[in-house]
Order: structure tokens, then C-alpha cells, then sequence
């Protein structure tokens, strides 16, 4: 643990920072574990509070000096420049981060929509049959064998989905519509037209044979 020295001058001015940044065992962290740390910590603040930082130090480097000297920062901004610069070069590199993950984010979600949607316009007369149910029957769920082929095609699409795993021999397993494609059927109702059959469940599969 490290102990406080007993001079208070000058040259003990970094010790408080030396012990903040020493291991649990009393060593020097390694270049890379002070990295993650200042990254984790960078991570863990909010997008907003950054920018905010970010065009305060804007304002405190790049304004005129009069300004500067009115409002009191000009001997702090003269002091600390090199330090400012390089916490500005940082955040713009954080914040940039963010936004272009952000933006990643974005365009792939939308190749999804677009592909989903695009399961919706190629429906089977049997796959419209079990959707039906769903808009034009208001159904939350429906129950269906662990082997219905239709079910199987419609959850690899990520139409529908297991609301449970619990299967029953008789009833089967609870389906439900994913909100988007409900949302998105009731919008073009037309996309349903021509539905074959409905959604049968094991027991219900059973007495339409006799």
C-alpha cells in the first residue's frame, strides 16, 4: 500500500497520481492494463456529457484572447495547453468511434428491415394461412408440433417465434408473431391474400385424419 511521503513540496506533487495508478499488489500497472482502464472509463460515459466536454474545450482553446482573459481561463488555458489539446484529440477520437458504430448500427438494422420485409412479399399460400391467424384473427398465439415444417420456415425467417419451450405431446408449442412483421402485415393486408389452411395443432392434426 502506498504510504504518503513526509515532504510536501514540489516533487511530491505527482505521488497522489503515482498511487492512483499502482495494481492491487502495490506495482506499476503495465502500458496495456492502463489502457483498458482509460478506455473502459471511457466507455462508461455518456455520449453526451463527451460532446459537451468536447466543444467546451473547443471554446477554451480556440477563443480570442480578450475573451479569454474576461471570463479568467487565458493563464489556465496557457498553463495546460498541451494537455487540453491532447484530452481534445481524444474525445473527438472516442466520440467519432461512437458515432461511426452508431452509423453501423443503423444501416445494418435497415438491411434487416429491408430483408425482412422482403419474407413478407414471398409468402407460401400455407405460410399466409398461419400468419392469418395472427392479423385477422387477433390471435397472440398459436400452438403448433415441434416438427410443423410451415412453423420451421417461419421461425428461420424470424417471422414467428417459440413464446416457450415447453412442449406438450397434445397441444404442441406456443407460437407468437414477431411485433414487426405484425405491424408490417396489418399495414398491406393484400400480403395475406390467397391463405391456404391454418395452424393445426398435434391433437388438432390427429382428429382432421378421421
Amino acid at each position: 500500500m502506498c504510504g504518503r511521503p513526509e515532504r510536501h513540496n514540489a516533487a511530491y506533487m505527482t505521488y497522489d497520481t503515482y498511487c492512483f495508478f499502482r495494481t492491487k499488489d502495490g506495482s506499476m500497472p503495465t502500458f496495456h492494463e492502463t489502457f483498458s482502464a482509460l478506455r473502459d472509463l471511457l466507455l462508461k460515459i455518456p455520449t453526451v456529457l463527451l460532446c459537451s466536454v468536447f466543444v467546451t474545450l473547443i471554446i477554451m482553446l480556440f477563443i480570442p484572447r480578450e475573451y479569454a482573459t474576461l471570463v479568467g481561463i487565458e493563464a489556465l488555458r496557457e498553463a495546460h495547453r498541451p494537455y487540453f489539446g491532447g484530452a481534445l484529440f481524444i474525445l473527438f477520437a472516442v466520440i467519432f468511434s461512437r458515432l461511426a458504430s452508431w452509423s453501423a448500427a443503423q444501416v445494418k438494422a435497415r438491411r434487416q428491415r429491408k430483408r425482412n420485409r422482403g419474407f413478407l412479399h414471398t409468402l407460401t399460400a400455407e405460410e399466409k394461412g398461419y400468419l392469418a391467424c395472427f392479423v385477422q384473427d387477433d390471435r397472440a398465439s398459436i400452438n403448433l408440433g415441434i416438427t410443423d415444417g410451415i412453423a420451421g420456415s417461419l421461425r428461420t425467417k424470424g417471422i414467428i417465434y417459440r413464446q416457450s419451450n415447453a412442449f406438450d405431446m397434445v397441444d404442441g408449442m406456443p407460437y407468437g408473431i414477431q411485433p414487426w412483421a405484425l405491424e408490417y402485415l396489418k399495414e398491406h393486408p393484400s400480403l395475406l391474400e390467397g391463405a391456404k389452411g391454418k395452424p393445426l395443432s398435434p391433437i388438432e392434426k390427429l382428429h382432421a385424419r378421421y
